[in-house]
Order: C-alpha cells, then structure tokens, then sequence
C-alpha cells in the first residue's frame, strides 16, 4: 500500500473515500463537523442526530455522496468514532485508523484519506495513523486458499490541513515501517514451526531491519537499541541452533523487531 500524506484541504484528497474521526457526542452544529454537514448537504447532522453514530470507539457510519458534492474529490465518507475527545491519543488514532481501511476495503475502496483530526505533533498524529492502517490490513490466510478476500487498498493519504508538510512525510513514513514491521513479524510467527521458509525468512529479517533502520536515520532514537537489535538479527545460528525448531527462531526474530519498532517510536 502506498502511504502518502497531504496538507491541503480535505475535500481536495484525490481519493475514492475519506474517513474522518468523530468524537463521543460531537454535534455538526459547530466547528470540522458543522463544515463538512454543510458540504454534504445535512448528512452528517442527520446522522449524529439519529444516534446511527454517536462518536464511541469504533463505531462506523458510511454514506455515499453525489459527484462533486460540496466540492469533495471524494465520493464515499466514512465516519468513525473515537471516543473522548481528552482521550485522544497516538494509541486510538492508530485504531480509527485501522478501523477505517477494514471497513473501506470490505467495499472495495481502493484509494483512502484518512482525516484524523489530531491536535498536537503532526509527525506523531501521521506515524499513528500509518501504523494503525497498514497493521489494520493484516490477514493471516497466508495459506487460505477458499472464500480468501482478495480485495486491497492501494493508496492511503493522511490528511491534516495546514501542518509541516515534512513533518507528515517523516510521520508517515516512520508508521510505514513500523506497521510492516509489525505484520512482518506476526507473519513469521504465523509460519509451521515446522516449514522451511520459517528458517529462512527468520534469516531474511536482518537487511529487512537494517534496510528499514536506514530510512528512518532522521528518528532520535538512541544507536544502542537499534545496534542490540540489529544484533539480535544478524546473529547466525551455530551448531546446535541450527538443528533447533524453526518456530524458536520466529519468536526471537519477533522479539528483535518488536525492539526496532520501540526504537523507532
């Protein structure tokens, strides 16, 4: 999935359907949600003021929209609770975002904008967002080979008018590399213990990890956590670790990439 980040307006997101974050008991009456009612024509209050959503944690709502209707690019609106406003954080921002790709990628959407309305660090607010959308995609059917869901989002935009355009572009990019960390990882523990590839993907993860480390020098995370990762990565299994189960193998190589991962957040 290409993960890209914009800082424009969000009714100008070239993409098929946006997904916006609604807080626990907000109105359109005032405010993000009282300008995008008035562009879609009342839908938004209608909806909040049916209780069809009321802004709890993970709640859904989703309404189709006319061709350039209220000057959206988009033609389909996702509306996602998030609970608390005050209790907005990194960790639910991850979840909104992961909620909206499931729920877009059931109706075959495949380019989405995720507007997720966090205050504070842009770069913070787009690596959540990244991380959430692309762990939120992990299927583990590697080897289904009957009623297996074929249908992918291509394209996700992290949309947040006005912030620093760089710091966006290093947020998502940093959530990029944690979120395939992540489902690289649970993949890998998914693997037969007993299977082959489990060895050798085991192996394959250390210029998996450097190469990721690479891409995000620009990060504050200390060199010591990412050197014992890598090492714990690197390190090649001797005697008799390498007659060892293979599944030993995916759970210390999910160990080591779990650290990455901290390392880089």
């Amino acid at each position: 999935m290409d993960i890209q980040s914009s800082t424009g307006k969000y009714a100008d997101a070239d993409v098929q359907a946006l997904a916006v974050a609604v807080f626990k008991d907000e109105k359109a009456d005032e405010g993000f949600l009282k300008e995008l009612d008035e562009a879609t024509g009342g839908i938004i209050g209608s909806v909040l003021e049916s209780e069809e959503l009321t802004g709890k944690e993970g709640e859904t709502a989703y309404v189709h929209l006319a061709t350039g209707q209220g000057g959206l690019k988009a033609r389909r609106l996702l509306l996602v609770g998030v609970g608390e406003r005050e209790s907005y954080r990194p960790a639910q921002i991850s979840q909104m975002a992961g909620t909206a790709v499931r729920a877009l990628r059931t109706r075959n959407v495949k380019s989405v904008g995720i507007v997720a309305r966090a205050e504070g660090d842009a770069e913070d607010s787009a690596a959540a967002v990244a991380e959430g959308a692309i762990m939120g995609l992990f299927e583990p059917d590697k080897y289904r080979t009957v009623d297996k869901e074929e249908r992918t989002i291509d394209r996700l935009v992290v949309v947040s008018e006005g912030a620093d355009g760089e710091a966006l572009k290093r947020g998502a990019e940093r959530g990029r590399i944690v979120g395939e960390s992540v489902n690289f990882t649970r993949d890998l523990a998914n693997e037969p213990g007993a299977s082959p590839r489990s060895r050798s993907r085991a192996r394959s993860s250390a210029s998996s990890s450097r190469r990721s480390i690479a891409r995000s020098r620009e990060t504050s995370a200390p060199s010591s956590a990412f050197s014992s990762s890598s090492r714990a990565l690197t390190k090649r299994p001797s005697g008799a670790a390498r007659s060892a189960d293979a599944s030993s193998a995916s759970r210390s190589t999910s160990r080591a990439i779990w650290r990455t991962s901290r390392a880089l957040t």
